[in-house]
């Protein structure tokens, strides 16, 4: 009988993976900014995955530039997106 020596073989599947990041002024920009920078890193060491980022207006700064907390433009941006990275401030 003979037995031959079977390796596994691990399938690499490069996956994209879209992530809009909003934010509003409370939060500011600088946090969720960084927590960008660490998923770019991420991103770039593995390579099973790739995001694709997206970052769209909401709450006060959606109000300043456009009159509403919530464009219709975010509103489907997240609601296509894999994933919705969103700073907020709880009080």
């Amino acid at each position: 009988m003979v037995t031959e020596s079977v390796r596994p073989v691990r399938l690499m599947i490069r996956r994209r993976e879209l992530l809009t990041w909003i934010y509003p002024i409370s939060t500011g920009p600088e946090v969720v900014t960084e927590a960008v920078k660490v998923l770019k890193v991420v991103d770039e060491h593995y390579s099973d995955f790739d995001l694709i980022f997206d970052s769209r207006l909401f709450g006060g700064c959606a109000i300043d530039a456009v009159g509403e907390p919530l464009p219709p433009s975010t509103l489907e941006a997240c609601q296509e997106a894999d994933g919705i990275l969103m700073g907020a401030q709880l009080f």
